[in-house]
């Protein structure tokens, strides 16, 4: 009948739009997804003496340059400080001291433009739990393969979730020469920039994907009800 037709057209509009605006979009270029090295290395910051302490392996991303992991606490390191891990699948913080930043540095990328990637950084976590007064806050600066440009996003802060989650940080929202995001030399992402205790989080990939402009919703949307319509108007 032609009002079954009609709702079975509207509800896949409908499932269409979720889709798109949901966020789950596959990466133009997935950066890291921290499968190296495969035995993971698990690293506890308990004295001066082991901080700062940086993990560095070949860049996932190109072969070529480093990714280096390093977790550093700016207050006197008590006893398990930061319990950090890095591979098998993830990058994992448990921080119990005020002070406690991780950074990740992916060089080598050799003036890769990132705009033919897709417009937006995005972070694959598997948890995210955060203290009672403090949410984990996440920063990105991008400089250019010849170190005179460098763009930099604002901090997001990223909701309690002991779910997998998606976190994403747009193009549109760096600030400075983002000249850089067009001639990608290094990456660099920060976690927990103010430094507050008790934030732990596991990262399972960061890398670089598409959502699409609103306009291009509007236009799909509006797309699929006007086949629907006319189909029902053909019966």
């Amino acid at each position: 009948m032609w009002y079954a037709n009609f709702l079975r057209g509207s509800l896949c509009a409908l499932v269409v739009c979720f889709l798109v605006t949901s966020g789950s979009f596959a990466w133009g270029a997935s950066f890291d997804d921290f499968a190296v090295p495969i035995a993971p290395e698990i690293i506890v910051i308990s004295s001066a003496a082991q901080n700062p302490t940086t993990v560095s392996t070949l860049n996932p991303a190109t072969g070529v340059g480093s990714r280096d992991v390093t977790f550093n606490v700016s207050a006197p390191p008590g006893p398990a400080a930061v319990i950090g891990v890095v591979g098998g699948g993830q990058l994992m913080v448990q921080s119990s001291t005020p002070g406690t930043t991780t950074t990740v540095t992916y060089s080598g990328l050799g003036g890769q433009d990132l705009n033919t990637l897709g417009n937006e950084f995005q972070l694959d976590f598997l948890f995210v739990d955060n203290s009672v007064e403090h949410k984990l806050g996440v920063s990105i600066d991008v400089v250019s393969s010849g170190g005179g440009a460098t763009a930099s996003s604002p901090v997001i802060m990223v909701d309690d979730d002991l779910a997998a989650s998606m976190s994403a940080i747009n193009f549109s929202a760096f600030t400075g020469d983002t000249a850089a995001l067009a001639d990608a030399g290094t990456i660099t992402v920060q976690f927990n920039p103010d430094a507050y205790e008790h934030i732990n989080f596991s990262l399972g990939g960061f890398g670089v994907g598409v959502v699409p402009e609103p306009s291009v919703v509007v236009l799909l949307i509006s797309g699929l009800l006007a086949a629907t319509l006319f189909g029902w108007r053909r019966r």
